[in-house]
């Protein structure tokens, strides 16, 4: 069944970033096996559980949806196929509406949070041994190898407002 802003509207109560379940309308259960006795037992109570990938999940009508996905369809409506939806602070787990927006693949790249292996502080900046130097990269481009660390930074800093980055990108 394609999620509407009704039916979740019917399904969800939203509070602070989180969902939480109401009773259900009879008609929802014509399809399902489950019952109204579960749908009271449910209602008033955190809809969802945590993936081990840090995202927020709920079971609706026996099929997982992504919490962050439900609630951008309850504040804005259908998310088109080639839409996604990014957490603007990085937090899998921050569903507040204020820090979801509805961006691009591409767009969505421009705002990663630092990567794990990362030595330097900054994305796109690393040692390179061989030469003693600092190397600036973006986008797979090769920006300059410099002395100071701090000139490789700036020349990141610099090529990633050029490109279109966000202000969270790489923190």
């Amino acid at each position: 069944m394609k999620m509407t802003r009704k039916y979740l509207n019917e399904c969800f109560e939203y509070r602070e970033g989180d969902l939480f379940w109401k009773v259900r309308p009879t008609s929802h259960f014509k399809r399902l096996r489950t019952g109204l006795m579960r749908n009271s037992r449910f209602a008033g109570r955190k809809a969802g559980t945590k993936h081990p990938d840090g995202y927020q999940q709920v079971k609706l009508d026996n099929v997982i949806y992504l919490k962050h996905r439900l609630i951008w369809v309850l504040f804005n409506g259908e998310i088109s196929a080639e839409k996604q939806i990014d957490h603007i602070n990085h937090h899998r787990s921050d569903n507040r509406i204020e820090n979801l927006r509805l961006v691009t693949k591409q767009e969505n790249l421009r705002n990663c949070a630092k990567g794990r292996n990362n030595s330097s502080g900054t994305t796109g900046v690393y040692f390179h041994r061989a030469s003693g130097k600092w190397c600036a990269q973006i986008n797979k481009t090769h920006l300059g190898t410099f002395t100071d660390k701090a000139d490789a930074i700036d020349a990141r800093k610099q090529a990633e407002v050029e490109r279109g980055f966000h202000t969270n990108h790489g923190i």
